[in-house]
């Protein structure tokens, strides 16, 4: 690995710790541009210089409070997911004036989503933190259990439901969580900045880039009802 290499993976791991301690762009790029400036000066390496990164970010003392009304946005997060899940589950019925049955499993697969959002929310540096491997192998045992559960379950109907309103219902609601985060004052970008670049440069690229990444999230579950919904329609006749 290049000396070169070595340093971006250390300013990485640092602007991903400060990123996580809630320290705006700004203060994160006057940081970056420190460490950078020693370096040339000193011709040491970073770990040499500064220890480890994740320490070294938080002994800067930049750390700020998490940002106000995050139960909030985990809530709208939920309800722009239970909106889709209802949209994608009765659009078949719905499309033939049908009743939707609500089954076991899918009251466990809701009953998931409504643990698994806010205890990732809440713990998201360490979930960042995971390796690849214990990531994946929390996800496989949480999906493992979720199968077990569902063949347990079997194909008990919990309820019969209209299925028009519930789809209607689940789309109005997937929309107006998308556009609550697209128009929040709280999706603004938000880049690491280089304080020794003129005050215009590289803003252009990374708002474009900042743009388009918050746009995708705020969006994806519009743009997966739109693939999904024809999908679970034409599932529904081919069943039928």
């Amino acid at each position: 690995m290049t000396k070169t290499r070595s340093e971006q993976n250390w300013l990485d791991e640092m602007v991903l710790e400060l990123r996580l301690l809630n320290v705006d762009g700004a203060r994160i790029g006057d940081a970056a541009t420190t460490v950078r400036e020693h370096l040339a000066d000193s011709g040491e390496s970073p770990g040499e210089a500064f220890g480890n990164p994740t320490e070294y970010a938080r002994s800067l003392g930049l750390e700020q409070p998490e940002p106000s009304g995050l139960l909030a946005v985990v809530a709208v997060n939920l309800v722009g997911v239970f909106g889709f899940m209802a949209l994608v589950l009765a659009a078949g019925p719905a499309s033939e004036n049908q009743q939707v049955e609500v089954r076991g499993f899918h009251l466990l697969l809701a009953g998931a989503f409504l643990l698994a959002l806010p205890l990732i929310a809440f713990n998201l540096r360490a979930v960042v933190r995971l390796k690849a491997w214990q990531g994946g192998a929390i996800g496989a045992a949480a999906f493992a259990l979720l199968v077990a559960v569902a063949v347990l379950l079997g194909d008990t109907v919990v309820a019969d439901l209209p299925a028009l309103p519930i789809a209607v219902g689940g789309g109005v609601l997937t929309l107006a969580t998308t556009l609550r985060g697209q128009f929040s004052r709280h999706q603004r970008p938000d880049p690491v900045v280089d304080p020794r670049a003129p005050a215009d440069a590289g803003e252009e690229g990374a708002g474009r880039s900042g743009a388009w990444i918050s746009f995708l999230g705020n969006w994806c579950l519009v743009i997966g009802a739109v693939i999904m919904v024809p999908v679970a329609v034409w599932l529904h006749r081919l069943s039928g």
